[in-house]
Formats: C-alpha cells, structure tokens, sequence
C-alpha cells in the first residue's frame, strides 16, 4: 500500500473517529477496522485482522485507563478475565493462520451481521414491551 496525503488523512479521521466511538461504546474498535482495512485499504482480511488488533490493543489502553480514573472497572474481575482472555486471544490468532482469508470475511460478515439484528431485535422487543405494559 503506497502512503500518501489521501491515505494520511483516511488514516486520521477513521482512527479518530473509530477511536472515539470505541472508547464511548466499550467495543472493539476491530469491528470498524477491519472492514476499513479491507475495503478502504485494500488490504488481506489476514492482515487486516493483525494490524486491527495490534491499533485496538494499543488504543484501547488509553480508554480503559480514563474508564478506571472514573470508576468503571470492574478490577476485582480482572483477574479472572485477563488470563482466559490472553488464552483465547492467541488460540482464536492461531486459528485465524489456518483459516483462509475467504472464510474468514465470511465469518466476520456473519458475525456481523448476527449483531446487527441482534440490536435490531433487542431494541424492538423493548420498545414493544414499553408500549404494552
């Protein structure tokens, strides 16, 4: 991928966007940044998905320590989650090495869409439910 001003300022209002929304909503920002990579970029879903995680580990650190300055970290849970969550991060990053690179946009794009109408579902029931009471 050739670097220059167009890409410069993609990279700076997608990472700052991204960042932003990440850090106020709680989610991996990996959700935005891996189709940025592949559609905006052109990059391999292979090496979308490894420079995600790497820009999403690093910025996610900034986030979760202004989330802690204001109290909202469960850090008596850290010590349960942390060391499972390293686990399956390097086992999900092992298999992602044995999965081609078709399947794996596949399975993000399902995955995906799977939350989408999961939010789409959950917001229904619950204006339902407020409209029926």
């Amino acid at each position: 991928m050739h670097f220059d001003i167009l890409n410069f300022l993609l990279a700076l209002v997608i990472g700052i966007g991204v960042g932003t929304v990440s850090s106020m909503l709680g989610i991996g920002g990996g959700i935005f940044y891996v189709p940025v990579g592949v559609l905006l970029f052109g990059l391999s879903q292979h090496v979308a998905q490894g420079t995600s995680l790497f820009v999403v580990s690093v910025s996610s650190i900034s986030g979760a320590l202004a989330h802690h300055k204001h109290g909202n970290v469960a850090s008596n849970q850290l010590r349960f989650l942390l060391p499972f969550a390293i686990v399956g991060a390097l086992m999900g990053s092992l298999l992602a090495f044995k999965i081609s690179s078709a399947f794996l946009k596949v399975g993000f794009g399902l995955f995906l869409l799977y939350i989408a109408l999961s939010i789409i579902w959950g917001t229904a029931r619950l204006k339902f439910n407020q409209e029926h009471r």
